[in-house]
């Protein structure tokens, strides 16, 4: 999102004043919520659910082999389901860590506005990437993270290598984005 220079913090404070950045926000928060209610869950959304339910934090580990990949994913979603909270908990845990990509898009990223205000909107974004419950979120958020903190990972090397190291633990296309 920054590329090698930090994007100045004076345009970051001037974003956060522009009202159509959070009209926009909203709208998607607005949107993908009203997404969510009405999602009925895919068979391996439950799936992920389901294993962290019934499973002990050794049985999740030893599953995620036959899974293809970590276990990051049903880690954060583990203390919503050994809780007792209700299934839904897992979408709005996914819902509310999707907000965070747009939101860095919208007020950080120096991209064209045109382009900041139409992506929240497209196919993957208002959908794949918020409404699915699955490990893609992950992707997303910590691709965006990683972005707008890159010109700043000398004077942060533990937090950019903590994300780095998160993305590879996410799955195997993160892992390759990782280690570029």
């Amino acid at each position: 999102l920054c590329g090698e220079n930090s994007i100045p913090e004076a345009l970051i404070r001037t974003n956060l004043r522009d009202g159509v950045l959070w009209l926009v926000f909203v709208a998607y928060a607005a949107i993908t919520a009203v997404a969510v209610i009405h999602h009925h869950p895919w068979r391996d959304e439950a799936q992920i659910w389901t294993t962290v339910r019934d499973l002990d934090i050794r049985g999740v580990f030893g599953q995620a082999p036959s899974e293809g990949r970590p276990p990051f994913w049903e880690m954060l979603v583990m203390p919503l389901a050994k809780a007792g909270l209700p299934y839904a908990s897992m979408n709005w845990l996914h819902w509310a860590l999707a907000l965070v990509p747009v939101f860095l898009l919208l007020f950080v990223a120096p991209w064209p506005r045109p382009l900041r205000l139409l992506l929240p909107f497209s196919y993957y974004f208002i959908f794949e990437y918020s409404v699915v419950a699955r490990h893609y979120v992950l992707t997303v958020l910590l691709v965006f993270a990683i972005a707008a903190s890159y010109g700043r990972r000398r004077e942060h090397p533990t937090w950019h290598g903590a994300l780095l190291a998160l993305l590879a633990w996410t799955n195997v296309h993160s892992l390759s984005v990782a280690c570029v």
